[in-house]
């Protein structure tokens, strides 16, 4: 194969694969992703607060350097030209082609040239943290693949535009997320130390290239003093870690993850067995490996964020990917890209079907919900079935609610009002959860509110909620009650 046909296939092959990639997010309106809504409602309330009375009223803006506001940025950039609904969509097209980016940049620069293992990588956005609406933290991933790639390209070869870019691109980085800021700290360290260590440079200049570093410290720190919290610390079990080590297969349809998985591992044996053909570029490769056992001890909750330890799952299965050096013979090489490319392509499928069909259900529910009334103070009721295959896709419903925020300005108590948020209740509502041991507390909480929508509640919380309340609607699972008084 001569470079020029190379390079046509590459970028031909690396084409196809954003636009299957992009394929989900087309053929929705309302994306089905778990926390979604509640970040789209404080992005639009954020967005709006100045010129709607009612936000003011009931919340407080913050205006920090707040390291989660990836979303409240470009959303903010583009409703003064399209819809809310356009501009999700805009939004999480972005999502995708900034990861594709990230993986094509960051193979060029470890490789000297862009590599076909880039392709596979950039299926990892459709990773499990994507899927319960973590949209924040896979943009700070794309930016910390674009910011490490220009990094390594100019490590050796700084001028002050270099330094310029390379920070605001940390910068930038930091506001997406904290994590994609921690990513990028923590391999910058590694891969500086390891030069070092091998002489590759002096002190000086590994001391000066970690300099992009700084200028997100202080705003990390002006944020820790205003209202950034550590939070409850706790950690995972064993069951957790290993569920979580799966974040890049598990989807909503589980025999197709567990063939996935067998795919995945027949592909690893093979590389195995041919391991006198692989070679790695040990210092982005060891940074993986520090990610990857970063994950094992860290803890499952911090910083107020849930997960936290999952999170390290995806950088570095990308640096661990993009660090190998394939020596195989041309047609097993190809056949082994083909296969895995194939079984990404089929899950990203099974992925949007399942979106297609939950889209539907839930531009229908928030089309009924439409009749509350201008401020309607609701209280959501959301009880996830005990089957796991449905639970999975069925906890899209679970914000659903919040659309009500956006369209009726109601009053919903599951906003997130805690942790890295640019918006908080000026008196957080009284809420409790039915499934909570004190259900005298749900009950009295009620008190609070003029509305209840439920989902999947059982015939005794019915029960107990028609002696309270009449039925406005009952449609596909869901019920909207009027509260008596």
């Amino acid at each position: 194969m001569t470079k020029e046909y190379r390079k046509f296939y590459y970028w031909l092959l690396l084409s196809l694969v954003s636009l299957i990639l992009c394929l989900p997010i087309f053929c929705i309106t309302y994306a089905p992703l778990v926390d979604y809504p509640n970040h789209l409602a404080r992005s639009f309330i954020f967005y709006n607060y100045d010129s709607i009375p009612a936000y003011q009223s009931t919340y407080v803006k913050l205006i920090e350097p707040i390291p989660d506001l990836a979303l409240e940025f470009i959303l903010s950039s583009l409703l003064p030209f399209v819809s809310l609904l356009t501009a999700s969509k805009i939004f999480l097209l972005l999502v995708v082609l900034i990861f594709v980016t990230g993986c094509h940049r960051l193979g060029k620069a470890i490789h000297g040239h862009p590599t076909f293992l880039a392709l596979p990588c950039c299926f990892f956005v459709y990773n499990s943290m994507l899927l319960y609406g973590m949209v924040n933290y896979v943009v700070g991933l794309g930016l910390f693949c674009i910011a490490l790639s220009f990094w390594l390209e100019w490590n050796e070869r700084w001028t002050w535009l270099r330094f310029v870019i390379v920070t605001v691109l940390v910068l930038c980085a930091y506001l997406a997320h904290l994590t994609a800021y921690g990513f990028i700290g923590l391999t910058f360290t590694i891969i500086a130390a390891w030069n070092l260590y091998t002489k590759k440079v002096s002190l000086y200049p590994a001391v000066i290239s970690l300099i992009p570093l700084v200028p997100p410290l202080f705003a990390f720190f002006l944020f820790m003093k205003g209202s950034g919290k550590v939070g409850e610390i706790s950690w995972n079990t064993i069951a957790g870690k290993l569920i979580g080590s799966l974040a890049l297969v598990i989807s909503y349809n589980y025999k197709f993850d567990a063939f996935s998985i067998v795919i995945l591992i027949a592909i690893v044996g093979v590389l195995i067995s041919q391991y006198r053909r692989i070679n790695v570029e040990l210092p982005t490769f060891m940074a993986g490996a520090i990610l990857a056992l970063l994950y094992l001890i860290c803890p499952k909750v911090l910083f107020t964020s849930s997960a936290a330890d999952a999170r390290f799952v995806v950088p570095a299965a990308l640096l661990l990917v993009l660090s190998l050096k394939l020596n195989l013979p041309v047609a097993k090489g190809k056949f082994l890209m083909l296969i895995w490319l194939l079984t990404a392509s089929l899950r990203v499928g099974f992925i949007g079907m399942t979106w297609v069909a939950l889209d539907k259900r839930i531009g229908a529910e928030v089309e009924r919900l439409s009749i509350l009334p201008e401020g309607a103070k609701l209280c959501p009721v959301f009880i996830q079935t005990e089957n796991v295959f449905e639970g999975k896709a069925e906890r899209a419903f679970e914000h659903l609610p919040l659309y009500t925020t956006i369209n009726r300005h109601a009053v919903v108590p599951t906003l997130f009002s805690f942790g890295a948020v640019s918006i908080y209740f000026r008196s957080p509502p009284l809420y409790f959860s039915p499934s909570t041991n004190e259900p005298e507390r749900w009950l009295e909480s009620l008190n609070s509110y003029d509305y209840v929508w439920s989902y999947g509640d059982s015939e005794d919380l019915r029960q107990t909620l028609r002696s309270k309340a009449t039925i406005m609607y009952e449609a596909d699972g869901f019920t909207l009650w009027h509260l008596n008084r």
